[in-house]
């Protein structure tokens, strides 16, 4: 993995990190590994695909700003060659907001920072994460963008709350939500821990989410 850190000072402002030969598992039976996605270059025609792991600079419940450096990292992923860029759990607010969750002030910055990513249309597959209402209870969720549109939203299926974790206090697990639909910024979109991606406007199964939002967003959400 190739690691591209700009420093601020002693302060690392920002962080991504690029790898270069992620093999796609095929996590849908009897479908073609080249099918899983469709090759941008020539790296990955032989089924590997470019991931880019990226963490922004936050700054705490300033979602407009946090939007800004989310698309800065998204653009030099695309221009690196990546497919998929994913960035952290509540990348958009900032995990560490406390009670400010508990403010609609707070979940309508965040609906309007992504509105503000999905304004600028990008060649890749970009996986933020932010808070969602839902039926009454509170989501942390990963939100699943690509050109422009919103591909999917998953929960976090469970939520820690032990040491130093207690994200109970505002969020609900989502790993019983199936077959669900909200509306946001303007779209009618599939929400829950059920979903299979098809980005790109092509046949292009991205069981790779399956893997990437395990490992960042609680270890069980499934695509």
């Amino acid at each position: 993995m190739r690691k591209f850190c700009a420093k601020r000072g002693n302060e690392s402002a920002a962080y991504l990190g690029v790898c270069e030969h992620f093999v796609i598992r095929r996590a849908v039976q009897n479908l073609p590994i080249r099918t899983i996605f469709k090759p941008r270059d020539m790296n990955n025609r032989f089924g590997f695909v470019k991931v880019a792991a990226a963490t922004p600079l936050v700054k705490i419940a300033d979602c407009h700003a946090n939007a800004e450096a989310i698309d800065k990292l998204t653009a030099e992923a695309v221009e690196r060659g990546a497919s998929v860029v994913v960035f952290p759990e509540l990348s958009l607010t900032g995990y560490t907001c406390g009670d400010l969750f508990l403010q609609s002030r707070l979940l309508e910055a965040g609906d309007e920072a992504l509105a503000q990513l999905l304004a600028t249309p990008r060649p890749i597959v970009s996986i933020v994460g932010m808070p969602i209402y839902y039926k009454n209870n509170l989501y942390n969720c990963a939100v699943v963008i690509a050109n422009g549109k919103i591909c999917g939203i998953v929960p976090k299926s469970y939520i820690p709350n032990y040491s130093e974790f207690y994200e109970s206090r505002w969020f609900t697990e989502g790993r019983d939500i199936r077959n669900a639909e909200i509306t946001i910024c303007g779209q009618r979109v599939r929400f829950g821990t059920d979903l299979i991606f098809n980005v790109h406007g092509e046949d292009a199964v991205c069981s790779v989410f399956a893997q990437l939002l395990r490992s960042e967003y609680g270890h069980e959400a499934s695509a």
